[in-house]
């Protein structure tokens, strides 16, 4: 019962902190979007935030970070990963033919032949 109690009690006051903070952001009115720290393309994401903010119309950027209700800071860093798979084909074709004699009552000889073919991938 006091585990239930407790989570109950954490939800409310994750739930209260996300209010808190969503109503601390629609108080801003001045952002600073800071250099990126990264690779090269770091200054090309900057660009495409400065963008997206200035089209969602939220806020209004400014270039002076002590005019700025909020600074926006962070990493940015445009990798290319290449995935490497190894992969073979083959073929396996196998064959039999046999020829054999036996004695009963019923038959006398017989002829057997057969082949199986197969496609492999690993």
């Amino acid at each position: 019962m006091r585990r239930i109690l407790l989570c109950a009690l954490l939800s409310a006051a994750a739930i209260s902190a996300q209010n808190d903070l969503a109503a601390q952001i629609l108080t801003l009115k001045r952002v600073y979007v800071d250099k990126l720290t990264g690779g090269e393309t770091a200054a090309q994401m900057r660009d495409l935030i400065i963008s997206s903010l200035q089209g969602a119309k939220l806020f209004v950027l400014t270039e002076n970070p002590e005019r700025a209700d909020a600074i926006l800071r962070g990493a940015a860093e445009d990798l290319v990963y290449t995935d490497t798979f190894q992969s073979s084909e083959g073929v396996d074709l196998r064959g039999a033919i046999g020829t054999g004699s036996r004695s009963t009552r019923t038959s006398s000889g017989g002829i057997g032949r057969g082949i199986s073919a197969g496609v492999r991938e690993r």
